[in-house]
């Protein structure tokens, strides 16, 4: 019996075995209510089980930071409190939040003729990160923290936007973040300097879809190469279109 529960076919592991009418019966059942009685079977025994725990003091809710602006809100009693002493008051601490305002800077710059006529006198302009562009210089540090730190893409930073009403076509912030990109440029190289001459770097890649511009609807696989210097608490991304051997060879030779 036991071999061919071990051993065989699927059907006949789990037969109903037949009970040899000879070998006694043991009912559990029996042996289970019993033992949950008293010696004499009269009544259950009842059992007071106790215990000690360490009880845990709350450190309740984290304190705001004390240089937060603060909007207070007085709500008076409803009864009339004309001629009443004040005694004290209930201070109730709420985090809130508003939603980035746009809002618009307009820069003037006076012009005055000089007196001979010979010319016009008037201020230079500011210096801005991209000449007579429509962004602020926050909003466009802004955008690109939200897409590359938050990992909010420009298209849905566009229909944030639009919610509020600003209309910024997709060429145009494109063109924004491509901009900003090259002036970024130099800061990116002396990292990779850093790192190269770092004593110990790791590099590891992870793919990614990136969509292709030829083809409306299409993407195809690309790498994010990361190198990281934990010694210099530094890392930098490097995307290249492959993962083989020549992939890391920019950033890897002469080191």
């Amino acid at each position: 019996m036991l071999k061919r529960m071990k051993f065989g076919t699927q059907s006949e592991r789990f037969l109903k075995q037949i009970v040899d009418p000879n070998q006694l019966h043991l009912s559990f059942e029996y042996l289970a209510q019993k033992s949950e009685k008293d010696p004499n079977g009269d009544k259950p025994v009842k059992e007071l089980i106790t215990y000690q725990r360490t009880k845990k003091n709350h450190n309740g809710r984290n304190k705001l930071p004390e240089d937060l602006p603060v909007k207070e809100i007085v709500i008076d009693p409803e009864e009339s409190t004309e001629g009443l002493t004040k005694i004290g008051e209930e201070r109730t601490e709420i985090l809130e939040y508003t939603p980035s305002n746009f809002y618009k800077i307009v820069i003037i710059r006076p012009k005055y003729a000089k007196e001979d006529n010979s010319g016009i006198i008037i201020a230079d302009m500011l210096s801005r990160p991209i000449e007579k562009c429509l962004a602020g210089n926050f909003l466009l540090a802004s955008i690109l923290i939200n897409k590359y730190v938050d990992h909010l893409p420009l298209y849905r930073q566009q229909q944030i936007f639009k919610r509020r009403g600003i209309q910024i076509a997709p060429s145009t912030i494109d063109s924004w973040v491509s901009k900003l990109g090259f002036l970024l440029e130099p800061l990116y190289n002396a990292m990779v300097e850093s790192i190269k001459h770092s004593s110990y770097i790791q590099a590891d890649e992870t793919p990614t879809r990136v969509l292709d511009k030829n083809k409306k609807g299409k993407s195809h696989r690309g790498y994010y190469w990361v190198y990281n210097s934990p010694l210099l608490r530094m890392l930098i991304f490097d995307y290249q279109k492959s993962r083989n051997k020549d992939a890391p060879r920019k950033i890897l030779e002469n080191i």
